[in-house]
């Protein structure tokens, strides 16, 4: 079914970095993690975090996306 929603640009590209991680529509994610989360379900909203000896770092306020990276670089000069 299509709607139209307002959200915030954070929230809008957190779902494309999700989608794009996935390979799945921004739609198809944002329903899952709607459903998840209308239904007290907390497994499907984290991503399975890397199993690369890395630790996921705490959950902070702001979103970091490609598009972050590449606006950190621009300013480096990286």
């Amino acid at each position: 079914m299509r709607t139209t929603l307002n959200i915030d640009n954070d929230v809008l590209n957190a779902l494309k970095e999700m989608a794009r991680r996935q390979a799945r529509p921004v739609g198809e994610v944002a329903s899952t993690l709607l459903r998840d989360a209308l239904c007290g379900n907390n497994s499907g909203i984290r991503e399975t975090p890397t199993r690369y000896g890395f630790r996921p770092f705490a959950k902070s306020t702001g979103i970091v996306t490609n598009d972050v990276i590449n606006q950190l670089r621009g300013k480096t000069g990286d």
